[in-house]
């Protein structure tokens, strides 16, 4: 029995042919398409980050016996101290976003501070 399913298996892979006429020119414009999509959105990409407020963003893992407004205040003047030693100085900063997300009954603050001009 084995041998007549071998035989029937190597029977029927020589009647499967696959044809997809076009394949190769068709990938070849994606990429191409592709890969001009993302060269000039480099280029757009480099004028806009110009422009735009630096931002210093920060984790802070919290402890079992904080609530969650010390992890934020925690991960705040962390992310403050790290952009004063960046800066050499005190800079003035707002605070853009400041949340908390649990993970396996553990809290991570996500902090991001805008160095205001």
């Amino acid at each position: 029995m084995k041998t007549l399913t071998v035989l029937f298996v190597l029977f029927m892979c020589g009647c499967v042919s696959i044809e997809m006429p076009g394949l190769v020119p068709d990938v070849v414009k994606a990429t191409k398409d592709l890969y001009a999509g993302t060269s000039t959105d480099k280029t757009t990409n480099r004028v806009e980050t110009t422009s735009r407020q630096p931002v210093l963003a920060h984790s802070y893992v919290g402890k079992i016996n904080q609530t969650n407004a010390e992890i934020k205040h925690v991960c705040v003047a962390e992310a403050s101290q790290m952009l004063r030693l960046i800066a050499g100085k005190d800079v003035s900063y707002s605070v853009l976003r400041n949340d908390i997300v649990m993970i396996n009954n553990t809290a991570f603050a996500n902090c991001e501070l805008a160095i205001d001009d």
